[in-house]
């Protein structure tokens, strides 16, 4: 994977530093949206890392667009990796019981950023969170 991930950083105008390639990892190998925090702590179970250095790295993949930045609604956000091919990824859902956020792949909300981006508007992200009850939630109520 690390060739993988190196080559990636590369393709988008990255150098790949050991510590992008481990921050990368950790989001290529979640299956949901991570905190800058749980990044952080995963992080450190195998590599000393400085937090700053995790926050950095994370700002820096948000902003060449390799990985996702959602707005958690708390003053702070999660962050995930989603291999698609669509230039304004994919949209997540966020839990109003218990707070998880899962990460959505739907062609009809696809479809529909495509629309958005075909407006006469200088668009740069678009993001989409639906706000609702998971279904575990469902299940336990």
């Amino acid at each position: 994977m690390l060739d993988t991930t190196s080559r990636m950083l590369e393709e988008n105008g990255l150098n790949p530093t050991l510590n992008r390639i481990w921050v990368l990892e950790v989001l290529q190998n979640s299956s949901q949206p991570l905190s800058a925090k749980e990044v952080f702590e995963t992080v450190n179970t195998k590599h000393r890392l400085n937090r700053v250095t995790v926050y950095r790295i994370l700002d820096l993949l948000a902003d060449t667009g390799l990985v996702s930045r959602i707005s958690s609604g708390e003053r702070s956000y999660l962050y995930c990796f989603h291999q698609t091919p669509a230039p304004c990824g994919h949209c997540h859902f966020h839990c109003l019981r218990c707070g998880e956020v899962l990460c959505i792949e739907n062609e009809a909300i696809y479809q529909s950023e495509q629309a958005l981006r075909s407006l006469p508007l200088k668009i740069q992200g678009i993001d989409i969170r639906l706000d609702g009850i998971c279904p575990d939630c469902q299940t336990k109520a």
